[in-house]
């Protein structure tokens, strides 16, 4: 019987193999741009032309693959035939087409939180034998965010889509002289970008007048994204959400704080806060009358756009962190994300590989981005000098963005994220609308994550665990406990 394990060794004597004529042709590669040392090794493999994959991605990324596919048809006359799935259910649909032994897709595009249960249920193609073999020196030398590529040291996919959350701010109010005057009067410092979450709290506090027609934060406070704040206030609190034993952290004081000071100054948010959607919101903060927001790349599209108000008065910064050793660090969060992967049903692994690897060239990658009615946000350096892009996204955003995407601080990859995240996500959703204390809800939900890890195996866990935290970046690991 042919087992996977004899699958990986065959890879192995076939990268041996092509090592040699590889040799060869790296004194050309810095001569060649990506694109083209990608679509000579798919010529010199003899996979040019006859051959068809299929791609599963979700819903509202088909405007960015059409002009990917139109130039991996042109360059190599292999076709890649694009199949939708719906946004939420894509890893759903991975699953699904294993478990009921169907080969109907050879790459597919799960959000990258997804990677590290997809791997445990031997759903994705472990892309590092390929990688040694095939991938260009320099092909990684423009990414900007790559952390969720890889689960426990081995690749499973390639980043495709630059997600990481961000702070909007209302220029003309941050800016008005006479807001700043009364700010400085009450509480003796001055008005400024705030970089800390009790800063940004005490600044949505004396913003918000209705009477005035001023509505100050939007911070969303609905269930499904209620979350994501919370994850890097608790970051900014000085805390990992586990301890080295995969033992939770949230019954502690800083845990317990950072959601009272949540909870508190949703008192000052807008009342849509707590039923806005993602279009809700970006629709909301373009009416120029709220403060402040948190969003991504497709905030920003939309607040550019013809129909915002606030586009010619944004201010866009990474969130508020906290205190990390001598310096006050803001804190970006990537917390989306799509991969492109390789499904382990294929039967075309090598071609899938080298397709993924090809759409993820600067020279292709940069027209997927480029496509304004797309997911896909900026993730290489390239992407942020682009005309087209540019003109979509405003530079100060992408200078923002860039420089976030280079340190952000992680999702939670590892299996079970979706388990674990759940009762945390009802946790404070309940606290924020005062149906509960915070000390309560987060003792329960550490109970909840303790028989999680149970279930799912401490020692793999464990193990999970220690290689993410070891991924942190570097100026705020070392501060966290």
């Amino acid at each position: 019987m042919i087992t996977r394990r004899h699958l990986i060794r065959n890879i192995g004597h076939m990268a041996m193999a092509l090592y040699g004529s590889q040799l060869e042709a790296k004194a050309d590669q810095n001569s060649q741009s990506l694109q083209d040392q990608v679509t000579d090794l798919i010529d010199k493999q003899r996979f040019k032309g006859s051959q068809k994959l299929t791609l599963l991605y979700p819903k509202g990324c088909l405007a960015n693959l059409e002009p990917a596919v139109k130039i991996i048809r042109d360059l190599t006359k292999i076709e890649v035939l694009l199949k939708e799935s719906a946004l939420d259910q894509i890893s759903v649909d991975i699953l699904m087409a294993q478990k009921v032994g169907r080969d109907n897709f050879d790459i597919a595009l799960p959000p990258t939180f997804a990677i590290p249960d997809l791997v445990a249920g031997g759903h994705l193609e472990d892309l590092s034998p390929y990688a040694k073999v095939w991938e260009p020196k320099e092909y990684r030398k423009s990414i900007l965010y790559s952390l969720g590529d890889r689960h426990l040291g081995k690749l499973y996919g390639y980043q495709t889509d630059g997600d990481v959350y961000l702070m909007f701010l209302n220029k003309r109010w941050l800016e008005n002289k006479d807001l700043r005057n009364r700010y400085a009067q009450k509480y003796q410092t001055e008005l400024t970008v705030p970089k800390t979450w009790p800063e940004l709290d005490r600044q949505i506090a004396f913003m918000h007048n209705p009477e005035a027609n001023r509505c100050d934060g939007l911070l969303f406070r609905n269930l499904n994204y209620v979350l994501w704040e919370y994850w890097i206030r608790l970051h900014g609190a000085g805390l990992f959400p586990f301890d080295k034993d995969m033992n939770p952290q949230l019954a502690d004081d800083r845990a317990i704080q950072a959601l009272d000071e949540m909870t508190e100054v949703t008192r000052s948010l807008c009342k849509d806060s707590r039923s806005n959607g993602l279009f809700e919101n970006f629709k909301s903060f373009a009416e120029g009358n709220k403060y402040c927001n948190l969003g991504w790349g497709g905030t920003q599209k939309f607040l550019n756009g013809p129909q915002s108000k606030i586009k010619d008065d944004l201010i866009v910064v990474a969130p508020p962190g906290g205190q990390f050793g001598p310096r006050i660090e803001t804190l970006p969060y990537f917390n989306w994300g799509w991969n492109f992967c390789v499904s382990s049903q294929s039967r075309q692994k090598e071609l899938a590989y080298l397709i993924c690897l090809l759409m993820g060239t600067p020279q292709v990658s940069v027209r997927s981005v480029a496509a304004a009615d797309g997911y896909f946000d900026p993730y290489r350096s390239e992407h942020h000098q682009d005309p087209e892009i540019i003109k979509t996204y405003g530079t100060n955003f992408l200078d923002t963005h860039r420089n976030a995407l280079s340190r952000a601080i992680p999702d939670l990859y590892l299996q079970g994220q979706g388990q674990y995240l759940a009762p945390l996500k009802q946790a404070v959703f309940s606290v924020t609308q005062k149906q509960m204390p915070a000390k309560i809800a987060l003792k329960q939900v550490s109970a909840k994550w303790q028989k999680i890890t149970d279930q799912l195996g401490r020692e793999e866990q464990v193990r999970q665990w220690g290689s993410l935290r070891a991924a942190y970046p570097d100026y705020v690991r070392p501060f966290l406990s």
